[in-house]
């Protein structure tokens, strides 16, 4: 800076805007609140108005190793200590071998919207974050009604769908998206296990319907979950498992509600654990799920609750991973979210939920910002 030492963070008026990794509520702070996060993920942005000086400390790359912006403050809150650095999470370099590491950037002047918005493009310049021309427009199966237990859930669709046509011509909704529904019990995990109950024509005739009134449709999926009422699965899926620091299955979802599970008792409903997302059977299993559900010409995915296999970018680290070659984080997620699009295909469109943000540019063609309505919900 040409007037010398750069330093925000003097005036009790200093705000930052910090990242979680996660999705959520996002918040410029003052760093005189005593909640205000001193840990950011990927990048701090820091404003102080009184001076009229900005600073951004981060990094442009992001999807190998976890990388953290920590700060420090005094009790007048003041800035008195700033570290970045990334984490290869007991990751090993060979001895003589050398390996690259996060790009690092540090950005200083006057406004912080620009500095934001140059972060994006040099990020952008990195992870080639993918792009669609249009929207993918469309209507989500189940909101204001109840297929699960009430109407049958093709019916409800096909209705939809039919009324869409009729009422909403030229508007250009063409994708239909099926949640939970789909699944045989309702149960998440065993992706490609059928509900014949609910969808009696069979995802091959389901298809060819919808096609023949212009849809294409989707389908909701927490790719690294599988619930305990699979109870063979489990057992088979022992070693892909992750585990928590007690060495025990790691529990993502203390209760599964939906389904024939929302007709138990609370205390007997099933689990949802976590699969490993660098383990060979992991990797099997969704190559599997998403090559079969691209021949039933699914083309749209809502993936949910990505956390769970996401590790320290998440709010589920794990203990450890199959394949050391990958560095724990963001490089072994990065790498099960590829096998994923390679099985769905290019043309298909990935919509994350709870879980990374930032970390699935370039795999992921949006990330949802706001919360579930319908379904009988209220809209807080």
């Amino acid at each position: 800076d040409s007037r010398g030492a750069v330093r925000p963070g003097q005036g009790r008026d200093t705000v930052c805007l910090p990242l979680s990794g996660e999705l959520g509520p996002r918040e410029v702070r003052r760093l005189t609140d005593g909640d205000c996060p001193r840990s950011s993920k990927i990048k701090l942005q820091l404003y102080d108005p009184t001076a009229g000086l900005a600073l951004q400390v981060g990094f442009v790359t992001f999807q190998r190793a976890n990388t953290e912006v920590e700060h420090e403050v005094d009790a007048q809150g003041g800035l008195v200590r700033l570290c970045a650095w990334c984490d290869f999470a007991g990751w090993r370099l060979d001895a003589g071998q050398t390996t690259a590491v996060e790009a690092f950037l540090v950005a200083a002047g006057t406004d912080p919207y620009r500095q934001l918005e140059a972060w994006a493009d040099l990020a952008a310049e990195r992870c080639r974050p993918r792009r669609w021309e249009d929207a993918p427009i469309g209507w989500v199966g189940w909101a204001w009604v109840d297929p699960l237990t009430v109407e049958r859930y093709e019916d409800v669709v096909m209705r939809n769908c039919q009324a869409i046509r009729r009422r909403l011509a030229g508007y250009g909704v063409h994708y239909v998206w099926i949640s939970i529904g789909n699944l045989r019990d309702g149960v998440p995990g065993d992706w490609l296990a059928w509900n014949w109950d609910l969808f009696p024509s069979g995802p091959e005739r389901l298809a060819q319907n919808l096609r023949e009134l212009g849809f294409r449709w989707g389908l909701w999926c927490g790719p690294f979950w599988i619930c305990t009422a699979q109870r063979d699965q489990v057992e088979q899926l022992q070693a892909a498992l992750l585990k928590d620091d007690a060495g025990q299955p790691m529990v993502v979802r203390g209760e599964w509600q939906f389904g024939q599970a929302g007709w138990l008792p609370k205390e007997q409903r099933p689990r949802i654990l976590a699969l490993d997302p660098s383990h060979p059977q992991t990797l099997e299993r969704l190559r599997r799920a998403f090559s079969g559900y691209r021949a039933w010409g699914v083309r749209y995915y809502m993936l949910d609750f990505l956390h769970a296999g996401a590790g320290s970018i998440s709010s589920y680290p794990y203990r450890r991973h199959h394949d050391r070659s990958l560095v724990a984080g963001p490089e072994a997620y990065h790498h099960a979210l590829q096998v994923i699009r390679q099985a769905a295909g290019d043309d298909t469109y990935f919509l994350s939920s709870s879980g990374p943000s930032v970390h699935n540019a370039g795999i992921v063609d949006a990330a949802r910002t706001g919360s579930d309505f319908g379904e009988g919900r209220p809209l807080y």
